[in-house]
């Protein structure tokens, strides 16, 4: 309702993160020892601001230059990254549904992306308004 309102990504982005921290606030104050520790501290320092709120900074400044279409797509790229980088990063274990499921997320990506069957930079050009229906004399 804001961003169709004409608000700014970022601020929007930038009050909906907020909001979730405040309310997520009391959880430190039960059980949250390990936080508080000096490793804990710094990785919340790093999970917040950089791995969180520039990422999400970085998505709002790219959905505002590329088209809904790409957005779209790329967004559904998310998993099967994660899935890569979890696997090449952190060493996760490969297994045969891991494998099944990357291949249905790869097949359709590639299926969104071609299912137009245009090429070009039509695909990315908005759309033309329709004239009204009259009625013929």
């Amino acid at each position: 309702m804001l961003l169709s309102d004409g608000a700014d990504p970022l601020s929007v982005l930038v009050a909906t993160v907020s909001i979730g921290a405040a309310l997520l606030a009391p959880a430190l104050a039960t059980g949250a020892g390990a936080l508080v520790s000096p490793p804990g501290a710094l990785l919340v320092l790093w999970l917040g601001p950089v791995a969180t709120a520039g990422a999400c900074a970085l998505f709002a400044r790219g959905l505002a230059r590329v088209p809904a279409r790409t957005a779209g797509t790329l967004s559904l790229a998310e998993p099967l990254t994660a899935t890569v980088l979890g696997t090449v990063v952190l060493s996760e274990a490969w297994s045969p549904a891991r494998a099944a499921g990357g291949a249905l997320l790869a097949a359709g990506l590639a299926f969104s992306a071609l299912r137009s069957g245009d090429t070009g930079a039509a695909r990315d050009e908005p759309p033309v308004a329709a004239e009204p229906l009259t009625e013929a004399a």
